[in-house]
């Protein structure tokens, strides 16, 4: 089993909810000795931008809705990320 573990938090080792899930994923570990955690940390990845007008370029891509230019622009940036 794969279990996919995001680390979010800014703050690192000072964390409480790292501190959390590290004390989870150690006592599931312990029941499921099979377990393989993946970790993506998001401060650590160069993660393209994401705002509201992704979203807005996302949404008619995917609904295959007319996009003006600026839509277009977005949406072809985030096809590409399929080929990464």
């Amino acid at each position: 089993m794969r279990l996919l573990n995001i680390v979010s938090s800014p703050r690192g080792a000072d964390s409480v909810s790292i501190s959390i899930v590290n004390a989870f994923l150690d006592a599931y570990h312990r029941t499921c000795a099979s377990v393989e955690v993946d970790t993506l940390n998001v401060w650590e990845e160069n993660l393209p931008d994401f705002d509201s007008e992704a979203i807005g370029a996302k949404y008619k891509g995917v609904s295959k809705e007319p996009l003006n230019s600026a839509e277009l622009s977005v949406w072809n940036r985030i096809q590409s990320l399929e080929e990464i």
